[in-house]
C-alpha cells in the first residue's frame, strides 16, 4: 500500500514554485519528483489509471516515514483537480505561492513562447487576441493570462474542499527576499524538521526563449502522433525525453521591462480582486496596486 501525498503545491503559475519544489525536496524527510508536473489530479487519463498504477511513473522510492511532495500548478486552477486531492487525502497540506498578478501575467506570457503555445510577438497582441476567446482545456493552461489572476476565485474554490488551516499562503515578493526564513516557516507547517538548511543560493528560475519554436511546439503540445508514443513508452522514459529536448530546445533570455502603460491598465483591472484578496487572507497586497 502506497502512502497518499502529504504535502502539495498547487499553485500558482510563474510564481516561482519548481524552485520551491526543489528546496523542500531536498529536506530529508520528503520524497518528491523530478518531473516539472505531477499531473494525476489533473490530467483525466492518469486519473483513471489510479494513484498505486502511476506512483512509480514519478518516484523512484516508497517510505512509510517520509513525506511525499507533489507540485502542479493547475491544482489551484482546476476544481475539479481540488475534489480529487481532497478525496484522495482530507488531511493533505496545501502550499500556495501567490504573486502579483500583472506580472505574472507578463511572466506567462514568455513562458507561453518558450513552450510554443503563444504566437503573439507582443503581450498586447497576447492579450487582445485572448480576450473573449473560448479556450480548450490545454491551452486556456498557459495563455489564460488574466483569468489565472484571479486568486479569490480560485481561494474560493480551494475552500470548499479544504480547511483554510491546511492552507499555508506565501507571496513570491517574500519568497525570493527572506527565502531561508519562508523555508523554515514552511518546514514546520509540513511537520518536518524546521532545523534542515537546504541549498538555496542558486538563483529563481530565470526566463527563456526556445532556439526552435516548431521544436518547442512539437515537445509540448498535443498530437495524434505524441498520443500514440504516449502508449508505447512508460511515463518516466517520456517526461525525460520531453524534459532533455525543452532544456536543449531553450537558451537565456531577459524578457524587456512591461510597457507601463500596459501596467497600468493591467494594475486597475486586477485592483478589485486584489482589495478583496488582501480582505480575505489580511495580507498587505498594496504594492500589487501599483
Amino acid at each position: 500500500m502506497i502512502k497518499p501525498v502529504d504535502i502539495a503545491i498547487a499553485g500558482v503559475q510563474k510564481a516561482a514554485t519548481s524552485s520551491l519544489q526543489v528546496y523542500l525536496g531536498q529536506h530529508p524527510e520528503v520524497i518528491t519528483h523530478d518531473e516539472r508536473e505531477f499531473s494525476f489530479f489533473v490530467q483525466d487519463d492518469e486519473y483513471n489509471k489510479g494513484y498505486e498504477n502511476i506512483y512509480h511513473d514519478y518516484f523512484s522510492e516508497t517510505s512509510a516515514e517520509k513525506k511525499i511532495l507533489i507540485k502542479n500548478v493547475g491544482i489551484i486552477y482546476w476544481e475539479e483537480a481540488m475534489e480529487r486531492l481532497q478525496s484522495h487525502n482530507p488531511h493533505v497540506k496545501i502550499i500556495l505561492v501567490l504573486r502579483n498578478p500583472v506580472m505574472r501575467a507578463y511572466s506567462a506570457y514568455w513562458y507561453a513562447k518558450l513552450r510554443g503555445k503563444e504566437n503573439a510577438s507582443t503581450f498586447e497582441d497576447a492579450l487582445l487576441m485572448h480576450e473573449n476567446k473560448i479556450f480548450d482545456k490545454e491551452s486556456k493552461a498557459v495563455t489564460a493570462y488574466l483569468e489565472r489572476g484571479n486568486y479569490v476565485l480560485q481561494l474560493s474554490n480551494l475552500y470548499k474542499y479544504f480547511d483554510p488551516k491546511q492552507v499555508k499562503i506565501i507571496l513570491f515578493e517574500e519568497l525570493k527576499a527572506n527565502t531561508e526564513n519562508v523555508l523554515k516557516n514552511l518546514f514546520e507547517f509540513c511537520e518536518i524538521s524546521p532545523e534542515y538548511k537546504p541549498v538555496v543560493d542558486q538563483k529563481l528560475k530565470s526566463s527563456s526563449q526556445p532556439r526552435s519554436e516548431w521544436l518547442a511546439s512539437v515537445t509540448n503540445q498535443q498530437t495524434t502522433l505524441k498520443s500514440k508514443i504516449r502508449k508505447l513508452l512508460p511515463a518516466a522514459l517520456r517526461h525525460g525525453l520531453r524534459k532533455k529536448l525543452n532544456e536543449i530546445n531553450k537558451k537565456e533570455f531577459v524578457p524587456p521591462p512591461i510597457k507601463a502603460e500596459t501596467k497600468r491598465k493591467l494594475a486597475a483591472h486586477f485592483k478589485p480582486m486584489v482589495d478583496e484578496l488582501s480582505r480575505m487572507t489580511n495580507l498587505d497586497l498594496s504594492n500589487w496596486n501599483k
